[in-house]
């Protein structure tokens, strides 16, 4: 069943089925942040830069797990490795954005050992690896099952729904970041200057929908 999932992924990657990976995914890292941090004591935090119920980084790195390590699945020996720097390299990434555009730090590692620029370390690297390999060889199946299972109609209707409400929080949180105790320290006295830096060709028709907020 495995492996008819992955080929039907292969034959039915097209906007939808990635769209909905994309943000099927980006709930349950969601979850698990919100998780991680009630477990932690600090309450009910809502964690990530967007307001709404979803971190895009999960998202992506999913995307990019299930693509780029498709051809080696069969070699989990080489899987983790790969895992750990594709993910590593997503999350350092990240953090340089949002470093860079909203001057907000939203992680930060500082104190651990083999950390590069508090935005990676040794220990989240062998978290991402282990965190890969259970959604490629546990999670994934799970969901894909139920992905490949709903009507095309409302996998469709799902697709445009999820799309105009991430569009939306998207927009707003390019100048109203989520941030404050517990969710992001502060780097710098500007905060939402994203906006700012973007190109006007971006920026017009971002303005334009800003309306609709």
């Amino acid at each position: 069943m495995e492996i008819l999932l992955y080929r039907e992924w292969e034959t039915r990657i097209y906007v939808q089925n990635l769209a909905l990976t994309f943000y099927g995914v980006s709930f349950l890292g969601w979850c698990w942040e919100v998780f991680y941090a009630f477990a932690g004591g600090g309450g009910f935090v809502n964690r990530g830069v967007l307001t709404g119920p979803w971190l895009p980084i999960y998202g992506v790195g999913g995307l990019l797990l299930l693509i780029c390590l498709q051809a080696i699945k069969r070699r989990p020996w080489l899987c983790f490795p790969a895992a750990c720097l594709l993910l590593g390299a997503l999350e350092y990434g990240t953090g340089w954005l949002l470093e860079t555009c909203f001057h907000l730090r939203y992680w930060d590692y500082s104190g651990c050992f083999g950390n590069l620029h508090g935005r990676v370390c040794l220990a989240s690297l062998m978290a991402f690896g282990t965190g890969g390999m259970l959604f490629l060889y546990l999670l994934w199946p799970m969901l894909a099952r139920r992905l490949f299972s709903l009507p095309d109609n409302i996998r469709q209707g799902l697709t445009i729904l999820l799309t105009v409400l991430f569009l939306m929080d998207l927009v707003w949180s390019l100048s109203h970041p989520n941030h404050g105790a517990g969710i992001a320290d502060q780097v710098s006295s500007s905060v939402g200057s994203c906006y700012g830096k973007l190109p006007e060709f971006v920026t017009e028709p971002l303005t334009n929908l800003r309306f609709l907020l």
